[in-house]
């Protein structure tokens, strides 16, 4: 049973917002317009003005918020290749450091007996050459 609050996969909050954003924009479209053929010219000029003024004001806001979102979406898209490239190199370390270890435990295998006869050889020389010097 699902909760009430819980949004239904088909409900899309930021959509929703965005139709209602775009009906209202049209509404506004064509309440300006109907409204722009029926004022007269002695305000139609000092509302022209401050319109193109706010209208100013808005892009002067909007576009470094919009470059804002560019850029986080630049940086989520390099933060992703990077996780990625991290991961292929872990798996590639790992990779390394399993043959590593192999090579390791191989050379231990090969090494080690090889050290303790020349260990044994050398005690046998130290003998002998201390029962030549008796």
């Amino acid at each position: 049973m699902s909760d009430v609050n819980d949004p239904s996969p088909s409900v899309d909050p930021v959509r929703m917002l965005r139709d209602l954003l775009d009906r209202v924009s049209e509404t506004s479209r064509a309440v300006l317009t109907a409204s722009a053929r029926h004022t007269p010219g002695v305000v139609g000029g000092p509302v022209a003005d401050y319109l193109d003024a706010v209208t100013s004001l808005t892009e002067k806001l909007t576009g470094p918020l919009e470059q804002l979102l560019d850029d986080q979406q630049r940086v989520a898209a390099l933060m992703a290749e990077w996780a990625e490239r991290n991961q292929r190199m872990a798996d590639e370390m790992a990779t390394l450091a399993a043959h590593h270890r192999q090579l390791s435990e191989q050379a231990q295998r090969l090494i080690r007996p090889a050290l303790e006869q020349v260990d044994r050889m050398s005690d046998m020389t130290k003998g002998y050459v201390e029962e030549l010097r008796r």
